[in-house]
């Protein structure tokens, strides 16, 4: 109902959205949040994710080159220690499919 939400809601949404396989619906939330906050590295990983799960390779890399930018020294150790999934399989395959987005 807010016509403003937070930063949060974009990432949760987008997560909710990759997770269960409607991959077209977290694109769209993350591109609006990308309008709104462009320098969000969070929704930069959902949309790499997203891509990489999809098979869009080169996608997924210019939303790791924004990754980048935002955090130069950025690693996927310390990412899987921000998400906090109760199943550890989709930890898993969030890391997966961010390391063959081209991050290590």
């Amino acid at each position: 109902m807010n016509p403003n939400p937070p930063q949060a809601y974009f990432v949760q949404l987008s997560t909710a959205y990759r997770l269960t396989g409607q991959y077209k619906e977290a694109i769209e939330t993350c591109k609006e949040a990308l309008q709104r906050v462009p320098n969000n590295i969070f929704i930069h990983l959902q949309l790499a994710a997203t891509y990489s799960t999809m098979g869009r390779q080169g996608e997924a890399r210019n939303a790791v080159a924004e990754v980048l930018k935002i955090k130069p020294n950025f690693s996927l150790e310390w990412y899987a220690k921000t998400i906090y999934f109760k199943n550890q399989a989709d930890i898993d395959k969030t890391i997966e499919a961010l390391r063959k987005a081209g991050l290590k």
